[in-house]
């Protein structure tokens, strides 16, 4: 993993560095499995530089949205829209060296050859006496069908088929079935001393490679190596989406392109934008995101078709430009371009008319997005959005459509995204930030802005940007709904901390929203020994409707009440 040397550092600085050492150095094992995976040149250094530039520090590790598959381990917070901070965990053999592990090399000196054998053994016949109670439906296949099956499954899947299948059961695995047992995607593709051997008895190769794990220190070294392999495929993959991408549109000055257009004639217009944690330049970045380039288009007249282009970061897919087509194809961009991984957002026969934007937001950068036409419907989602917070920038007035686009990026994707906007009489703030979905305009919701500003609203939430979180009943039909259970624990100074609530309907369907908590991932703040669950019984069917809710606060919420009535000819309170 890279390191992070900007001060302030926390974490322990690799052996012989320097304590004024500044920028990202790779573990050297590290980097030459990388280069095994794939060579990195030299173009591909500065786009590593970019992408380390844009994850936020923690403990001098970089924070990709994963914990380096359990190196490192996350602080215990699952609220929707919490990201985890990173912690230091303990690593059972810090010396093992991944790429040069000693007893692999014995193993194919004593074992391998450059000579080419493909060594294929004819099956041998089928026993009479070899009886099954159940048809087997791959007696009828000739070996040659049946070994080019069992080159597509694992060993353990292998030994599966030959206890149910005579056909397998008699089937010998020749030395090429061995062999791709080292090549990418399988078991041992992480062992890529094969790659400089053709022949030998990869039999005995595989089971002396499969046998090391027996050893604690070798099996680390391998672990370790399975570990860093594994990110390689993901890392190698992102450089290469890079490659001859330029961010798009009409660059505009900022302090990692000082000779761009002055920022100065932005300002002629007026503009909405919307974004997640953004972390301006010069603070402190451990937390959230920030952007390196600010683009602005002004796009077509009469806009015919609108595609997303996305990139994957490390098993999450992220917005990285848009493409606008107006009615004579031609063409109008906007950031990173990757025409392999575009989606189709809109399209229409005659002039699309924008007037907002629906963004999914984590706390690294916009996920997905939708558009919001003039009659009121909105397009598909393009990307990743489901079970994603989102905010909408939209314009004020009815006839407000979006002439003019800005984007914030960083080195791969989009993290801030603003519209043109008719100047108001009041300045607008930053749309609410919603999950799992935004709710239709026609529902208020009083309070909340208060809510969200609350001054003793913890720290952590507010540094997080964490959501309102809003869910209908079950299919949106109150009149489905039985139970509604809360699930809440009472902390050591009587503070109520509502962890989630699950709506029943009578079909099995649910809505819940809140903290879901495996057994034992609690943090030390709560007290665990008293947690509580109420279940709420709703006559759905019956006409049982919730009237309202009222909520008791010290500041914090310290108590609630559900208040019902029944609809129909009777009315009970």
């Amino acid at each position: 993993m890279p390191y992070d040397c900007e001060k302030p550092f926390r974490g322990p600085l690799p052996p012989g560095m320097l304590p004024e050492a500044w920028g990202y150095p790779f573990h050297a094992a590290c980097w030459k499995i990388l280069n095994t995976f794939g060579t990195v040149d030299q173009k591909d250094l500065q786009s590593i530089l970019n992408l380390c530039h844009s994850a936020p520090k923690q403990l001098g590790m970089l924070n990709w949205g994963h914990d380096y598959r359990g190196q490192a381990c996350h602080r215990l917070q699952v609220a929707p829209g919490e990201e985890n901070f990173l912690a230091w965990s303990y690593r059972r053999d810090p010396d093992a060296n991944p790429y040069s592990i000693v007893e692999l090399t014995q193993i194919f000196d004593n074992l391998a050859s450059n000579i080419f054998n493909n060594n294929f053994t004819e099956s041998e016949p089928l026993s009479k006496l070899h009886r099954f109670t159940v048809c087997d439906p791959f007696l009828g296949l000739p070996a040659d069908i049946l070994l080019e099956l069992v080159n597509h499954l694992t060993l353990s899947e292998v030994t599966l088929m030959k206890r149910s299948s005579r056909a397998f059961t008699n089937l010998v695995l020749p030395s090429r079935f061995w062999k791709n047992r080292f090549r990418l995607g399988r078991e041992f593709d992480c062992i890529f001393e094969a790659k400089k051997h053709t022949g030998g008895n990869w039999e005995s190769i595989y089971r002396a490679t499969n046998a090391l794990k027996s050893d604690r220190r070798t099996r680390n070294a391998l672990q370790l190596r399975r570990h860093v392999w594994d990110f390689s495929s993901p890392m190698y993959k992102l450089l290469q989406s890079m490659r001859q991408t330029t961010c798009d549109g009409h660059r505009v000055q900022s302090m990692f392109e000082p000779d761009a257009m002055p920022a100065e004639l932005l300002d002629q217009k007026s503009w909405s934008n919307v974004s997640r944690t953004l972390s301006p330049p010069g603070k402190l970045f451990q937390r959230g995101c920030r952007f390196f380039y600010t683009r602005m288009l002004v796009l077509p007249s009469n806009p015919s078709a609108v595609y997303v282009s996305t990139i994957d970061i490390f098993e999450r897919r992220y917005v990285s430009g848009l493409r606008f087509s107006d009615g004579n194809s031609k063409d109008f961009t906007i950031g990173f371009q990757h025409p392999r991984q575009e989606e189709l957002l809109a399209q229409q026969a005659t002039s699309i008319q924008i007037k907002g934007f629906d963004v999914a937001f984590d706390q690294h950068g916009v996920r997905g997005i939708c558009i919001l036409f003039g009659d009121g419907t909105q397009s598909y989602w393009a990307g990743e959005y489901e079970n994603i917070p989102k905010r909408r920038v939209q314009g004020y007035a009815e006839e407000d459509t979006v002439t003019h686009l800005m984007g914030g990026f960083d080195a791969a994707k989009l993290v801030i995204i603003a519209i043109n906007r008719d100047p108001p009489s009041w300045e607008p703030t930053m749309s609410t930030l919603w999950y799992p979905e935004i709710p239709t305009p026609d529902l208020l919701f009083p309070g909340l802005d208060a809510t969200i500003n609350n001054p003793f609203r913890p720290s952590s939430s507010v540094e997080q940007d964490l959501p309102a979180c809003f869910a209908l009943f079950p299919n949106g039909d109150p009149g489905k709904l039985r139970r509604i259970i809360v699930k809440h624990r009472v902390h050591s100074k009587d503070v109520l901390k509502i962890e989630y609530v699950n709506m029943a309907s009578i079909d099995k369907s649910q809505s819940e929203l809140g903290y879901r908590r495996a057994g034992g991932r609690y943090s030390t703040e709560y007290d665990t020994s008293r947690i509580y669950v109420q279940s709420f019984l709703i006559d759905g069917p019956g006409g049982e409707r919730i009237e309202s809710f009222s909520t008791l606060w010290t500041h914090t919420l310290v108590g609630f009440e559900v208040r019902r009535r029944f609809v129909g000819p009777t009315n009970r309170n």
